[in-house]
């Protein structure tokens, strides 16, 4: 009985032990899966790409020096909608990191046609605008979700100006008829910045300005100022006011009014 006692206590120790080291086993497995995979943190993007139309409702103010001669014409934007012929515009930005990039485009056709002479004659016109923007820039103080960022820019400005004009004119059963054009185009290059004060995580405060520095040109500069407002994560709306003057001999051109940029991020 006493031997059978004792084997019953070794028995007994010896389960406890295989039980106590399975549970040791279990224990290392678990840690060895912890450091094996570790709780993974999402990291910001580090391409932002946005994209889309836009608008701006400048009115144009435009001087023309002939010597001593100053000829000064202001037209409206509504003055403008009316003999609007076609056009398009968009606008494009993208970001990696704390480099930005940012580019625009306008094209506009402008058409129109009067009798003259009781109806014996008429004169006809189309003036053709394209007007083409891009710029790169690093931000050196904030970034994309502070409160306060701001960065320097470089970039470039094309401008085309065709205007055609033609007339005819019937006297006595035979037709006179009379026609030209004035081009003006040229690429410039410019330097500027870009102010950015988010007031809200969805809303934020954006000042650009640039001026020439080369080009062709005598001078040209712009200056804006928006409010955008992110609607979704993929979608935003920036509106304000923009003006951009161009000079280039003999004339000089203002555009002023306000603008409307609709961007759906990728």
């Amino acid at each position: 009985m006493r031997t059978l006692a004792i084997t019953s206590a070794l028995l007994v120790m010896l389960a406890a032990t295989a039980h106590a080291d399975e549970e040791a086993e279990e224990k290392a497995d678990e840690k060895e899966v912890a450091v094996k995979e570790p709780v993974k943190v999402p990291q910001p993007r580090k391409w932002s790409v946005e994209l889309g139309p836009s608008l701006w409702a400048a009115s144009v103010a435009t001087t023309i020096e002939l010597g001593p001669i100053e000829l000064h014409r202001n037209v409206s934007f509504a003055q403008i909608a009316q003999y609007l012929d076609g056009g398009m515009s968009g606008a494009l930005e993208a970001r990696y990191g704390r480099f930005t990039t940012a580019g625009s485009f306008q094209y506009g056709q402008l058409a129109t046609s009067k009798e003259i002479a009781d109806g014996m004659g008429e004169i006809a016109g189309s003036l053709t605008t394209v007007l083409v923007e891009g710029a790169v820039g690093y931000m050196v103080l904030g970034g994309p979700d502070a409160r306060l960022s701001f960065e320097p820019r470089a970039g470039f400005r094309y401008n085309s100006l065709d205007l055609e004009g033609m007339g005819t004119l019937g006297i006595g059963g035979t037709t006179v008829s009379a026609e030209g054009g004035l081009q003006r185009k040229g690429t410039d290059y410019l330097v500027g910045a870009r102010g950015r004060l988010r007031l809200h995580p969805r809303v934020a405060l954006i000042t650009t300005g640039d001026t020439r520095i080369a080009g062709d040109s005598y001078s040209t500069w712009s200056i804006s100022g928006d409010i955008r407002v992110r609607a979704t994560r993929w979608l935003s709306v920036s509106a304000g006011w923009r003006v951009l003057e161009t000079e280039q001999t003999p004339m000089t051109i203002r555009r002023n009014g306000p603008q409307l940029v609709v961007l759906v991020g990728f």
